[in-house]
């Protein structure tokens, strides 16, 4: 009976130690045709997920004038990261996977590009400081190379046509 005991306690505890991690969501590999974001808040503001990396397909305001509707805000992580000239994007990556890890509040990406780098970025929005998000962009170089990123803030049409809303 002692023997019996012990072998499922030792099954468990294997079990147990080759699971998923509870707190983690992973897409690998990230396949466009059949992609819904995910997002990332802190209650006022969040960032919706795209299957591109680095890339958001929307940020988006909450409580707006106490309406409690989600309305698209300017999108501030419109990235364009090359390395030796050549612009990111998911046609030139391999072993791309996304992560949305809830227990630190983080939506995290990785990607091999060629032969040259290992990229890992995290989105989040700060609990801190309620209109603040934050992009963390790590590059380990394979071997030498160039990087040059810049970004786009991205305005979504929604207030242009409701632009009478805005004037004085």
């Amino acid at each position: 009976m002692k023997k019996i005991t012990y072998i499922i306690l030792i099954t468990l505890i294997s079990c147990r130690c080759f699971a998923q991690n509870p707190w983690i969501i992973s897409a690998h590999p990230v396949i466009p045709e059949n992609y819904t974001g995910v997002s990332v808040g802190n209650g006022m503001i969040g960032i919706v997920s795209s299957p591109q990396p680095l890339k958001t397909s929307r940020i988006v305001l909450y409580g707006n004038y106490d309406q409690g509707l989600a309305q698209n805000a300017f999108n501030l992580f419109e990235i364009s990261f090359r390395i030796d000239g050549e612009e990111i994007g998911i046609h030139n990556v391999t072993d791309y996977r996304q992560d949305l890890n809830m227990k630190e509040g983080l939506l995290q990406g990785s990607f091999k590009f060629r032969d040259k780098a290992i990229v890992r970025y995290s989105y989040l929005a700060l609990r801190q400081m309620p209109y603040m998000l934050m992009l963390d962009i790590e590059v380990e170089p394979l071997k030498d190379i160039v990087i040059s990123a810049s970004n786009f803030i991205e305005n979504p049409s929604v207030h242009w046509d409701n632009y009478a809303n805005y004037k004085d």
